[in-house]
């Protein structure tokens, strides 16, 4: 199962649902625990979600980007 999948069962939605949820209704504390995914899945799913996200270079600076633009809504 890759990361977007596992966000949307995570919060009871289809794979489409999450990209017009508003951000704040997102729950991402499943997927900050997990360390199996891989950067690419970490930048597809901030791409997916945010079509203006930049690129990481780490799946940690990826989670804090997702953490702060679900936090900020």
């Amino acid at each position: 199962m890759d990361l977007l999948e596992y966000l949307a069962r995570s919060n009871h939605c289809l794979i489409s649902d999450l990209r017009y949820r508003d951000p704040g209704t997102i729950r991402i504390d499943p997927i900050l625990e997990r360390s199996d995914f891989s950067l690419s899945q970490w930048n597809d799913l901030l791409q997916y979600l945010f079509d203006n996200a930049p690129r990481f270079e780490s799946c940690g600076e990826a989670k804090a980007y997702l953490a702060s633009r679900v936090l900020k809504t």
